[in-house]
């Protein structure tokens, strides 16, 4: 199940481990950011726990911007950072952030999936997007789990937004086959199909059903 409203939050992190304590967490390479840069943060299991922004601030600074803080994502890193040189902080989103009870409709009319809108790590990172993960650097939480997938070629899993185009009792989650709908919010769906499964195909239901493209 989706959650509804944004509750954004925007962490400085801080102190001369600061970038380490980054490194070693998030999924993208930190030496690469320039002003911005997307990173996923996982479970040990490889499944998307944040989704995040990093931002870079001053020296040994950067600012951690995540859309939805249902998973307290602050307490998450005091948990890491208890042995390190780094301060944590809460501090005031960035003017260009705005979030409010239109958010998700605007992403999922735009085929984002936001996954801190969902209550439980559903996803593998290379599910929603490669662009937020690095497979040559170091380690990570989570990252002999992406790594065995992605050389061993182990998942082939997809994931898009539908938009219901028609609204009557045929609507069903029977009416898509083939696939595993993962949530429904509105008039859209999250859907997973196998890689094997062309895009093509799934527009068999186009009267219902209509896919809404974005390259991933």
């Amino acid at each position: 199940m989706l959650t509804q409203t944004p509750n954004p939050i925007m962490i400085l992190v801080n102190g001369s481990e600061s970038f380490e304590f980054l490194q070693n967490i998030i999924t993208n390479d930190l030496e690469k950011l320039d002003k911005k840069q997307r990173n996923f943060i996982l479970t040990p299991q490889g499944k998307i726990k944040y989704e995040i922004f990093i931002y870079k601030s001053e020296a040994d600074s950067f600012l951690v911007h995540c859309s939805n803080d249902q998973n307290n994502i602050l307490e998450y890193f005091k948990k890491y950072a208890e042995l390190s040189d780094v301060n944590l902080n809460t501090t005031k989103l960035l003017d260009n952030l705005i979030h409010n009870e239109d958010y998700l409709i605007q992403s999922l009319s735009n085929g984002i999936i936001d996954t801190n809108f969902q209550e439980t790590a559903k996803f593998f990172p290379s599910e929603i997007s490669n662009d937020a993960i690095n497979y040559e650097k170091g380690c990570f939480v989570g990252q002999e789990v992406v790594s065995r997938m992605k050389h061993r070629q182990l998942n082939k899993n997809f994931i898009r937004v539908f938009e219901k185009i028609e609204f009557n009792e045929k609507l069903s989650k029977e009416t898509i086959d083939n696939f595993e709908v993962i949530d429904e919010y509105k008039n859209y769906l999250i859907i997973k199909f196998k890689e094997k499964i062309q895009e093509t195909h799934l527009k068999i239901n186009n009267d219902l059903y209509k896919i809404i493209n974005r390259n991933i």
